[in-house]
């Protein structure tokens, strides 16, 4: 075979992450079995999101914190609500505000997905620290690249923030002081 021919079969380095990303999202999105239930990705992004809340949830709050509409986020309640795996409880000040609980099957679904993401976890540290550091670093540099294209939101990253600066190292003007790559506040790092 020629040198030519050799070149053409070999993917760019771009093709290689490409497919690499494409296998850890089809990782991340496919059903899981969890007490001969199967979840959905959303589903489960829902139950982890519910359980990981400080504060009570309402749809409203879900559909912001998950970027999606309310209809959509309505579905997949529905089945969780028909699964039981959550219910809704009246806000005592405002009986027309429905908070979002799970029930404790449902805490029992959000542990296991818990156990899930520590095994995830657990094969991140893996990775030296100087690697995990590069690595976070070229996933944050992609997703504001992503944002820049308008193929996913602007929201809840550092590097697309009117307040972020570079220079020698990362700098927040709006909390004035350095930043490390670990400490960039992402609302979807819990997700």
């Amino acid at each position: 075979m020629a040198q030519a021919d050799l070149e053409k079969k070999t993917p760019s380095l771009e093709s290689a992450i490409f497919s690499a990303l494409e296998r850890i999202q089809s990782f991340f999105h496919s059903p899981l079995l969890l007490e001969e239930l199967v979840l959905s990705p959303l589903q489960r992004r829902i139950v982890q999101k519910i359980a990981r809340s400080l504060d009570p949830l309402t749809l409203t709050d879900l559909a912001k914190e998950l970027s999606l509409s309310k209809s959509t986020l309505s579905i997949s309640l529905q089945s969780l609500t028909q699964h039981k795996i959550i219910y809704k409880v009246s806000n005592p000040k405002d009986q027309r505000q429905k908070y979002l609980c799970l029930t404790d099957f449902g805490k029992s679904c959000a542990q296991k997905l818990e156990s899930f993401s520590d095994k995830v976890l657990q094969s991140l540290g893996q990775i030296p620290n100087g690697h995990q550091v590069q690595f976070l670093r070229a996933l944050l540099e992609f997703i504001h690249q992503l944002q820049l294209e308008d193929l996913i939101q602007a929201e809840g990253l550092c590097l697309s923030c009117s307040y972020f600066a570079e220079q020698e190292e990362a700098y927040c003007h709006l909390l004035k002081k350095p930043m490390s790559e670990t400490h960039f506040p992402l609302n979807w790092y819990q997700s």
